[in-house]
C-alpha cells in the first residue's frame, strides 16, 4: 500500500529526473542560480542547484511561480534547453532553447502546484562544431589548406604557412 502513496510515486519521478542528468552526482546546491524568486525559508520553497561541471541547472519551485535563472552557470555549451517536469505525474513540458548568457525568466506551468525546472547544456553537433570550438580557444588556429610534410623537419606537417602543425 505504501508504494502506491502519492509521496512514493513522486520519489520515483524525482529519481528519474536526477538519474537522467549527466553526472547527477556532481550536483552542487547553489541558490545563486535563481537571481529572483528563490526562497530557502519557510514551508514553501524555491530551491536551486547546478552541475559542478556547468552542464545543467535544476530548480524546484513550490512557491512563487516565476523565477529568474542565471544561465551563465551553464558553462559547458553556448546553448541550453529547458524543461518543466511535474513531480506528481512526471510529465515533461519543453520550454525551449536559450543562449547560456545572462538571466532568463521562467514561469511554472499555471495548473501545476509545484514543478522541477531542468536546464541542460546542448552539445553543438553541427558540421563545423569542432572548428568553431577550436577557433574560440586563445592561441589556437585551425590549419588552412591541405597538410604537407614540413620541408625542414619530416616529423612535422605544415599547411603552407611555414609553421609546424600539431595534430590533436
Amino acid at each position: 500500500e505504501a508504494l502506491d502513496d502519492p509521496g512514493a510515486r513522486q520519489m520515483t519521478v524525482l529519481k528519474s529526473v536526477f538519474t537522467s542528468l549527466p553526472k547527477w552526482w556532481t550536483l552542487v546546491p547553489d541558490q545563486s542560480v535563481l537571481r529572483a524568486g528563490g526562497n530557502i525559508r519557510g514551508d514553501v520553497l524555491n530551491l536551486g542547484a547546478r552541475s559542478a561541471e556547468g552542464k545543467w541547472i535544476i530548480a524546484y519551485l513550490a512557491g512563487q511561480p516565476t523565477v529568474d535563472v542565471d544561465l551563465t552557470k551553464i558553462t559547458a555549451a553556448d546553448l541550453a534547453s529547458a524543461d518543466w517536469i511535474d513531480p506528481v505525474t512526471g510529465k515533461r513540458q519543453r520550454t525551449g532553447s536559450f543562449p547560456t548568457s545572462g538571466t532568463r525568466q521562467f514561469n511554472r506551468p499555471a495548473d501545476w502546484q509545484d514543478a522541477v525546472l531542468v536546464i541542460a547544456a546542448v552539445e553543438d553537433r553541427g558540421p563545423n562544431a569542432k572548428e568553431r570550438a577550436t577557433a574560440e580557444q586563445p592561441g589556437v588556429t585551425p590549419a588552412r589548406g591541405p597538410l604537407r610534410v614540413h620541408p625542414t623537419n619530416p616529423r612535422h606537417f605544415t599547411d603552407g604557412s611555414g609553421k609546424a602543425i600539431y595534430l590533436t
